[in-house]
């Protein structure tokens, strides 16, 4: 009976609300015993490549994209899930820099719904089916590597069902506390279960010291920022990588924080094979992801940055010091109701000439942006989106949106910004 309501779909945003009817984003359910079960009626298509996952709370999108760079760099057939998307449902599965058609993941929902209808395989959560197509996918585009960023946590993620190669662990902070403990040691105990055994190599990007220590004590046979890899600073753009080798590099993508990413995959790819190559490692320096410290305009600026908790937030200011000094800026500003808006909004003040509040188009977790102004002694509005955009569009100011990857996702369509191809021959 499902199978005959199968048509052709061809926006992603009429996907995305289909989709979004029979699996809601917002119902979360921790724990593998559903895509497990799934992929063992699939046959397990995930065992035909190799796979680097990614765990943390901030910079694994960027990792995701250096390390899918190199791989498809030196010569193998790569793909990439991250999320959330930014603009468009395809972003998140991507094989070869080839975003997966829309018609595809149609037509693979309908069919596993009609399983899980049928009482075949489990009824999968909104992040659970995503996962599965793309496991799917990839092995029918032949992949040889897949790079893989995981959801919210680690241990109960989806994504800790797939053999791994490689595991990179990004900055740990507080996030989504409410899934994963509202301490650094419970986080910490949560994205770093995904490491199997002393066999698998993992690294460790910049960390609190105190999760470099636990990661010490925990981890002997990984690789630790600090310890067995860095970075330093040679001139503007221009900085030296320390590993199993020393290289200079220049970064297409803005942000000194992003020297920490970059340099935790390429001690990744050392793990595995020893030496970088040097095609690798010129992807690596031209990659680029939308929506990070993105300069989408220069007269006068404008920044998209998807800082969504208080940690990015201190490495946003952090950049707007360093790369323009003394300047002030509107802050356009879209937060979710399950975020520390508290927290996260004073962090600008410093910066801030004033405020623009909005809400956050898509959100999972609405907020009412009214409740911001109580975090601010800047000048201030509150407008709903995207009427807010055009506010800031007319003011003539140097603005940087910020607050949420979804808002940022909502400016860049509202703009008609395209989406790059990320990698790939």
């Amino acid at each position: 009976m499902l199978r005959a309501k199968i048509h052709r779909i061809a926006k992603a945003d009429e996907l995305l609300r289909e989709i979004l009817s029979v699996c809601p984003e917002r119902r979360i359910r921790p724990g593998l015993e559903h895509i497990q079960s799934t992929l063992d009626y699939l046959g397990h298509p995930e065992q035909n490549y190799r796979n680097v996952l990614i765990v943390g709370t901030k910079g694994k999108g960027s990792m995701a994209l250096f390390s899918a760079s190199y791989l498809s760099g030196i010569g193998y057939k790569t793909g990439m899930f991250t999320s959330p998307h930014l603009q468009e449902i395809p972003e998140r599965i991507i094989a070869e820099g080839n975003r997966i058609p829309v018609q595809v993941i149609w037509e693979k929902f309908w069919r596993l719904r009609e399983k899980w209808e049928t009482g075949i395989i489990p009824r999968l959560t909104f992040f659970e089916l995503l996962t599965t197509i793309a496991v799917v996918w990839f092995a029918e585009q032949k992949m040889e590597w897949v790079v893989w960023e995981a959801g919210m946590g680690g241990r109960l993620d989806a994504t800790n069902v797939l053999p791994k190669d490689l595991v990179l662990i990004s900055l740990i902070g507080l996030d989504h506390t409410e899934w994963l403990g509202n301490t650094h040691r419970k986080i910490y105990l949560d994205k770093t279960a995904v490491i199997p055994d002393t066999a698998v190599p993992a690294v460790f990007s910049r960390q609190k010291h105190f999760v470099t220590h636990w990661a010490e004590k925990d981890f002997p046979g990984a690789s630790i920022f600090g310890r067995d890899f860095a970075w330093k600073p040679i001139k503007g753009q221009l900085w030296e990588y320390t590993g199993s080798q020393k290289m200079m590099l220049k970064l297409r993508s803005l942000g000194t924080f992003q020297r920490d990413n970059a340099s935790t995959i390429l001690r990744g790819m050392e793990r595995l094979w020893g030496n970088l190559q040097a095609k690798g490692v010129e992807c690596v320096q031209n990659a680029f992801l939308p929506g990070r410290m993105e300069l989408i305009q220069r007269e006068p600026p404008w920044i998209l940055d998807g800082a969504h908790n208080p940690d990015s937030f201190r490495a946003l200011v952090k950049e707007l010091h360093r790369l323009f000094p003394r300047q002030k800026w509107l802050f356009l500003v879209g937060i979710q109701a399950t975020k520390p808006s508290n927290k996260m909004i004073p962090l600008l003040e410093s910066l801030a000439d004033c405020f623009v509040f909005t809400d956050v188009p898509g959100a999972l977790h609405p907020s009412n942006p009214e409740e911001f102004v109580k975090y601010t002694s800047k000048p201030h509005w509150v407008f709903p989106f995207p009427e807010s955009l055009s506010f800031s569009q007319n003011s003539g100011k140097w603005v940087c949106v910020t607050g949420s990857l979804y808002l940022v996702g909502a400016v860049r369509n509202e703009l008609k910004l395209p989406i790059p191809r990320l990698y790939g021959r």
